[in-house]
């Protein structure tokens, strides 16, 4: 399995940035009513690259894309991660919405890479991202956020618990 995780990638300025969007009042966070499919999963999101499945029209979304990209090419750089095509990226806010988390699910039907960048320290510790083997059958990482920790593997199927208490902030990429 491929996996990286790196917690000294960013620059200062881009550390800094970060801090001042996830406490800026002009950063739109986009109430959705579930996570996937119609699963009443709500959370937070700010999409800047929208899926190429099934869209139509303008794919990109948001001004912040360039800043988000800037972070994702650092890890990327830093790590020799060749990619091809930037399929679709995101900042999620999760909140304890009486869940134990998201269902196990891959963010495409096809092979693609998946890229986190973790924005805060969680309040609550018990939020990683748990990646499983193709089968779902078995656990091969538990990734536990950590602020401006990147973590980079196959886009295997994947799951995370939502916070008891306090907000877990990601952005998110999915690539070729």
């Amino acid at each position: 399995m491929f996996l990286i995780e790196d917690d000294n990638f960013l620059q200062e300025v881009q550390k800094k940035q970060i801090d001042d969007l996830l406490y800026n009042m002009s950063f739109p966070m986009y109430f959705m009513d579930h996570g996937l499919d119609d699963d009443g999963k709500g959370m937070f999101v700010h999409a800047m690259l929208k899926r190429p499945e099934g869209e139509t029209g303008q794919r990109y979304n948001s001004d912040y894309f360039n800043f988000f990209t800037s972070c994702f090419s650092m890890f990327c750089s830093k790590h020799d991660i060749k990619v091809n095509e930037i399929l679709r990226s995101a900042v999620n806010c999760c909140y304890n919405n009486g869940y134990v988390g998201t269902d196990i699910h891959s963010d495409h039907e096809f092979e693609h890479k998946q890229f986190l960048l973790y924005l805060n320290d969680p309040e609550d510790k018990e939020t990683p991202t748990i990646v499983y083997n193709k089968e779902e059958t078995e656990i091969l990482k538990k990734i536990y956020p950590k602020k401006y920790k990147g973590a980079c593997f196959d886009g295997l199927p994947h799951t995370f618990n939502y916070p008891k208490k306090g907000l877990r902030w990601v952005a998110v990429f999915t690539f070729i």
